[in-house]
């Protein structure tokens, strides 16, 4: 049985709220610690001449980054109209004429085999209702000599009871940074579960690097939310040679 999609959760006042509580925290890009350091250092900081795909660009934040180190062109893609506001916004604001804005879901990407250099994806992934199909189609899209970032939360099981259960139904989350906070839904996806999807999309892994998730906690209304915990995980991934 397919697992129910999340679909667009952020609504204008998720919007703020989700902006708010990722504003920078202490001078720490976008309230993540170390893990948010890390990402950034594993952007390349020369994209000239490359076409950029910003898998759930949120406010745009990164695609801005990503532009602004030369990429050909930037596609912001987000299923959430307040989200893709705020990355018209910055577009405007900003003046960056190769960012475009793509309205879609990550279950169904409209994007042609083979014409992307680089993925970028920042706590995206886990809205996929099948991560192993997710990351066939990122690796279908993307050219032979591509790469993927991928930055996301990482489920640990304590229990295992029930497993299936917990992984085909999205999980209620908290995210809470300094006085703000925010609800989010996620699907479980255990450090197997990445290796697996990679693994079927003939990706490698090239970097793979793990840190706490601070703030970020399961609802405890959750029936399972004392069995579960998360971490954050960052993937560099490249495409397998066919």
């Amino acid at each position: 049985m397919e697992s129910p999609k999340i679909g667009d959760i952020y609504t204008r006042e998720t919007t703020k709220k989700y902006n708010e509580t990722t504003a920078n925290k202490g001078g720490v890009e976008r309230g993540g610690g170390e893990s948010d350091v890390f990402l950034l250092s594993q952007i390349p900081k020369n994209l000239d001449g490359k076409a950029v795909l910003d898998l759930g660009s949120g406010d745009g934040h990164y695609s801005k980054i990503l532009h602004d180190r030369g990429a050909e062109i930037v596609i912001a893609l987000d299923l959430s109209s307040p989200m893709l506001g705020e990355v018209a916004a910055k577009k405007n604001e900003h003046k960056l004429d190769r960012l475009s804005l793509l309205k879609a879901s990550i279950d169904h990407i409209p994007i042609r085999a083979d014409v992307v250099d680089y993925i970028f994806s920042r706590f995206s992934v886990m809205y996929a209702a099948d991560l192993p199909h997710l990351m066939r189609s990122l690796s279908t899209l993307l050219k032979d000599t591509g790469e993927i970032l991928i930055q996301a939360n990482v489920a640990i099981l304590h229990d295992p009871t029930g497993a299936h259960e917990i992984q085909d139904t999205p999980i209620p989350l908290q995210l809470n940074l300094g006085e703000h906070s925010v609800e989010i839904q996620n699907y479980a996806r255990t450090k197997e579960d990445y290796h697996h999807a990679f693994t079927s999309a003939n990706l490698d892994i090239v970097e793979e690097q793990y840190f706490p998730a601070h703030g970020l906690s399961v609802n405890p209304k959750h029936p399972r939310a004392s069995t579960l915990d998360f971490q954050y995980v960052i993937f560099r991934l490249t495409k397998r040679a066919q």
